[in-house]
């Protein structure tokens, strides 16, 4: 199994996981292919080390005797299509995953500041399809913050102002790839002063579930930026303006409608009890699948010597990747892209290997919300998977 990473990796800290994890792991198993490109950030960011850590160990935890191949670049626009182009023309790795990614925003205001190539899109498209005819399954997170990511307002002289909106995100909205969304699992906590907190039953993942424990105390929220932006997260969701409508998702119950509910304003300030309002839309709808992603459900990891929680749809697509190695190993043969596959599945009631979470209230990612009945929805996509029944289904 490969990774994609635009950090640096430390070996020591995943085997030190697996060993206290007791997970017989192979030997001697990761390898680390450091690409030259062009630098706009360095590689030494202790969060992206952390998110590199969390990647290796989680799919190395599920496919443990697999090998892992790492892909290390710096995050760019030729970074990121060196890093795949060399694990596609290396061919070692059967599956790959990559947990980072950029505001589809942004995409469109390069191109327009003659910053980014107005080919780009293509030009990843066409790398990203060269590794689906090679049978690579890619896996990439959509995203951390719901279905908004910034973009530019406006501005007052040199000075950019921010505005948030139900962009995509860049690359999980790439019709060659599938897409990982959240979900948050059930749970109670108590975050102090007489205030309970619940999820009843596994959900979309979104911070409006806090809102109600914001409403009693306002202060405790304020005071505390760590449960503050925990009301401000989500699973990454939408529908691309970057990229068509994909066939395998054409013609499928749910893709290019939606249900939403506006639980933030344009300021990230929560709304209490939004109305539902239905539309429809026309692009590459994201996520694919879904998982627990939410850090109050989260997994723990080890990092920099010390351990931790962390969640995120970071989380989702290399456990994804290393459930897809396992699968390969057992067929004898790579599954390859899974998404033409599992659409086709999703809308066979005998053999979905799919639960799908269609509710259009408590099951948010902050914005989209189930369609009740249908087979998808821009909040967890065609849900979560059963992958005993995607094992034998899946041809």
């Amino acid at each position: 199994l490969g990774i994609i990473t635009f950090a640096n990796v430390r070996k020591s800290d995943a085997q030190h996981f697996w060993n206290a994890e007791k997970i017989a792991t192979k030997p001697n198993r990761i390898s680390v292919k450091k690409i030259s490109s062009p630098s706009s950030l360095t590689t030494n960011d202790a969060l992206g080390q952390t998110e590199t850590d969390l990647d290796i160990e989680q799919s190395g935890a599920i496919a443990p005797q697999a090998n892992i191949r790492v892909y290390q670049a710096n995050f760019s626009d030729v970074g990121l299509v060196n890093a795949y182009s060399t694990a596609f023309e290396e061919n070692q790795a059967s599956s790959l995953s990559m947990s980072w990614g950029l505001s589809e925003y942004l995409t469109h205001y390069l191109k327009a500041q003659r910053l980014l190539t107005p080919v780009y899109g293509q030009v990843l498209n066409t790398v990203m399809a060269q590794g689906a005819l090679q049978g690579v399954s890619t896996f990439v997170s959509s995203g951390d913050t719901g279905a908004y990511n910034r973009g530019i307002g406006g501005k007052i002289g040199p000075i950019s102002l921010p505005n948030y909106s139900t962009y995509g995100t860049f690359p999980a909205d790439n019709p060659w790839v599938t897409a990982t969304g959240g979900t948050t699992l059930p749970f109670s906590k108590k975050l102090g002063k007489g205030i309970d907190i619940s999820v009843d039953k596994e959900r979309a993942w979104g911070g409006d579930y806090l809102f109600k424990a914001y409403a009693q105390n306002r202060k405790l929220f304020l005071t505390n930026p760590t449960a503050y932006q925990a009301m401000l997260a989500g699973g990454g969701g939408g529908i691309s303006h970057l990229y068509d409508t994909p066939e395998y998702q054409q013609d499928v119950p749910g893709v290019n409608t939606f249900n939403a509910r506006q639980y933030l304003s344009n300021l990230l300030q929560p709304r209490m009890n939004p109305v539902l309002i239905s539309g429809t839309d026309y692009g590459r709808n994201f996520p694919d699948v879904s998982a627990d992603a939410d850090p109050m459900t989260g997994y723990q990891i080890y990092s920099a010597g010390k351990w931790q929680v962390m969640g995120g749809t970071s989380a989702v697509a290399p456990q994804f990747n290393g459930a897809t190695a396992v699968i390969n190993s057992g067929k004898g043969t790579r599954m390859g892209f899974w998404n033409p596959q599992i659409y086709k599945l999703a809308q066979d009631k005998d053999k979905t290997p799919f639960t799908v979470l269609d509710s259009d209230s408590n099951n948010s990612n902050l914005y989209y919300v189930g369609q009740p009945g249908k087979v998808y929805n821009q909040a967890t996509g065609l849900g979560t998977v059963n992958f005993e029944k995607l094992y034998d289904a899946y041809q």
